[in-house]
């Protein structure tokens, strides 16, 4: 029983982080991107969204793990997570 609602609350975050349309948006191009990703900046010109608006909604995405993120030299890599997706009941 504690590991159903250890799951729930899980989907509870990963729901509420999509809630927002600016996240929802961001998690779609990640989604589209596949596993190479996308650099925060490439998002935040497609999304038409100033950068540090977007960092505070990927930062969101990032800690419901419906996101990860990759420091390749100066750049961070965002990339959807299929698999916590999948997982999502």
């Amino acid at each position: 029983m504690h590991e159903l609602m250890s799951e729930f609350a899980q989907t509870l975050k990963q729901l509420s982080a999509l809630s927002q349309e600016s996240r929802l948006l961001a998690f779609r191009a990640l989604m589209e991107a596949g596993p190479d990703g996308l650099q925060a900046g490439a998002i935040a010109d497609q999304l038409g969204l100033a950068p540090n608006k977007l960092s505070g909604h990927l930062a969101i995405l990032v800690n419901s793990g419906l996101v990860s993120v990759e420091r390749a030299g100066r750049h961070m890599i965002y990339r959807a997570e299929i698999d916590a997706v999948n997982r999502t009941r």
